[in-house]
């Protein structure tokens, strides 16, 4: 073989193994065992088309080609054939998911928004190498290693690539503080950041916790359990909120941990997973909690996705508590992922996972018109009945018990105040209330100025007067921009659970909660 063939093969083979991986899944290869991973298998039919197809290109095509663009265009191409969840990552792309799902990180544990071309830190983690160094909310970071980062297009992977590093190594960053004239500089040693999957675990009332899960990452399970034991244990809860809300899953072991919390009986399925290839695996409660819970309510939505609806579909089918809010998103398929030698990776859908009722809840995408359920006739394939025999559906994604949608929506693109003018008012033309060191967030709260004082000094700020067209739409969207104010200075200055305790008090769902969780569950449930 030529030098240049064995390149251009070099170039092209994260391509061929992930062309090959679908043909071998497609012909019914066992991808599904640990022994035999994709690439175990090159002398397919089609995979040589596609070798022969590949060299022509490199050898014999009138024009240069991208090798690296072409590669990432055929994959796509060839895995959106397949299932939605099924696709291909690029090294870059997997870093950045290995770490969310890994729950930590390497860097210096700040976050920053860029405010007229200028890094400005909003929040600062307690203890982190950032907090240690010195560096405060509201500082502006000016340059990073010698490289100025002042008047200039910021890029946000820009700034993050020159911020993080390896564990142990220094960054050393000037900022400019406010009433204070010279530029102070900070050596930061960097160290690992945890990304954390509990933002939130508080008492919402006497007996009552909340616990809000944005993830299900490695570390789930035990800041779960870290937070359950401090409300059992330390504040006396008797009954659970779990916030599943804008939470897309992740690791499945990590919610079958949480849900054998949950029951006081052993051997109860709480979610099996059967594919062609896969054999059907079931996961049972160990009956054996730790801190044992009364009553439950977990909240969904939209965006609660696969980990998320194993939890709710369990506590639905097992009539261990009430679901509650607006039908969840609708996956209900497993992936495995397997390495590339590129450093990329495939992740292919290699079964469906059913809840203890049989039911399949992924929602119909292009390439499969209706869900299958395996355990299910006919007639019968999409109503399923709980241990009380209530009947559920298995119609794309998990129906609440009980429907409550959200007041309104915080991501609505229609808000006319938007994200960033917010930031910029906090710390421009808010700077009083924000730099103030309130040492409680009770205190904070008591303080902060009411609304309608806010709203002046707010439309003031962004020059929008009482007589301007736009005002009708400005004074219609206060009290949504207001409370987001409020959580927002909160969560900069006391972290992420603050922004929970200002937004869930004006929430329809978690009020709800409360009122449902103190309930008896058969009378809640009808059963």
């Amino acid at each position: 073989m030529s030098k240049t063939t064995a390149k251009g093969y070099k170039i092209w083979e994260p391509l061929l193994l992930a062309i090959v991986a679908v043909v071998g899944m497609i012909a019914g290869s066992k991808m599904a065992e640990k022994s035999h991973g994709p690439h175990d298998k090159l002398d397919g039919t089609s995979a040589n088309q596609i070798s022969e197809i590949v060299r022509f290109i490199e050898e014999q095509y009138v024009d240069e080609v991208d090798s690296g663009e072409l590669v990432e265009k055929a994959i796509e191409s060839i895995l959106g054939e397949l299932d939605p969840h099924s696709g291909y990552f690029s090294p870059e792309e997997l870093l950045d998911i290995n770490e969310k799902m890994s729950g930590h990180f390497d860097g210096i544990g700040v976050q920053f928004h860029v405010l007229r071309d200028t890094i400005v830190i909003l929040y600062v983690n307690p203890d982190g190498p950032a907090d240690l160094a010195g560096i405060q909310p509201h500082d502006r970071i000016v340059s990073a290693d010698g490289t100025g980062m002042v008047g200039r297009q910021l890029d946000e992977v820009d700034i993050v690539h020159q911020l993080r590093g390896a564990k142990g190594t220094t960054v050393n960053v000037e900022v400019v503080r406010h009433g204070i004239d010279s530029l102070m500089q900070y050596a930061i040693i960097r160290d690992e950041i945890p990304i954390e999957s509990v933002l939130a675990a508080y008492m919402l009332d006497e007996h009552t916790g909340y616990i809000k899960l944005k993830r299900f990452s490695s570390t789930t399970y035990r800041e779960f359990m870290s937070a359950l034991e401090t409300m059992v244990v330390e504040e006396d809860a008797k009954n659970l909120v779990i916030d599943l809300r804008d939470n897309p899953g992740g690791y499945l072991k990590e919610a079958v941990n949480i849900l054998s919390q949950l029951f006081r009986e052993k051997g109860k399925i709480l979610v099996y997973t059967e594919g062609e290839h896969a054999k059907r695996m079931e996961y049972k409660s160990t009956g054996n909690p730790y801190y044992e819970v009364d009553n439950l309510v977990v909240l969904i939505d939209g965006s609660s996705a696969s980990a998320s609806e194993i939890i709710a579909g369990a506590i639905q089918d097992h009539d261990r508590g009430v679901i509650l809010g607006t039908r969840s998103y609708g996956k209900g398929l497993v992936q495995e992922q397997y390495p590339l030698n590129n450093g990329g990776a495939l992740r292919l859908t290699v079964a469906r996972y059913y809840t203890p009722s049989g039911r399949c809840i992924q929602r119909p995408y292009e390439n499969e018109v209706v869900v299958e359920n395996s355990n299910a006739s006919e007639t019968d394939s999409m109503i399923f009945t709980t241990s009380y025999g209530r009947v559920v559906e298995a119609d794309g994604g998990i129906d609440p018990d009980i429907e409550v949608p959200a007041r309104f929506s915080w991501y609505d693109d229609d808000l006319y105040v938007t994200y960033t003018q917010m930031i910029e008012y906090m710390f421009y033309g808010f700077e009083p209330v924000y730099q103030d060191h309130h040492l409680t967030l009770a205190a904070y709260l008591r303080d902060f100025p009411r609304s309608a004082a806010l709203q002046e000094d707010f439309a003031e700020y962004i020059e929008l007067g009482a007589e301007s067209d736009d005002f009708e739409k400005f004074d219609r969207d206060w009290n949504r921009a207001y409370i987001m104010l409020k959580a927002m200075a909160s969560s900069y200055r006391f972290g992420h659970e603050a922004w929970y305790k200002v937004v869930n008090k004006e929430d329809p769902v978690v009020t709800k909660a409360i009122e449902v969780v103190k309930e008896d569950l058969r009378t809640t449930l009808k059963i």
